[in-house]
């Protein structure tokens, strides 16, 4: 792990991953440069949670901005509350049934739709 917390392959340091579960689901992004990645399932979110985290978004956008966040926070190591960086960055936001699925890498890297059941 890095001094942050986030896992790597210490023997294969230019593949890169990033693990996510919730709702019984779990999601695992794998490419050759950084990456975070979260999933959730639809559920509302608090009016206090969007007003103090998520920049006063409506209900509509909620859950896909808190997923930006998480994936984001994961792609810089530190998670939820470590979102600072001035370099870009890029989302890719997937859905499969009820579930809202965030990928975050630096902007302009690859990023295919491929989403697995197992």
């Amino acid at each position: 792990k890095t001094d942050k917390g986030k896992p790597y392959f210490p023997d294969a340091q230019e593949t890169f991953f990033s693990i996510s579960h919730g709702g019984g689901y779990a999601a695992v992004a794998i490419g050759d440069s950084p990456c975070g990645i979260d999933i959730e399932t639809e559920r509302p979110v608090s009016i206090r949670i969007r007003e103090k985290f998520l920049n006063n978004a409506p209900e509509s956008e909620a859950l896909v901005r808190w997923t930006e966040r998480e994936s984001k926070g994961k792609l810089l190591g530190g998670g939820f509350f470590d979102t600072e960086s001035g370099d870009p960055v890029s989302f890719r936001h997937l859905s499969f049934g009820n579930l809202t699925i965030t990928v975050c890498t630096p902007f302009g890297a690859e990023v295919s739709d491929t989403v697995e059941t197992i």
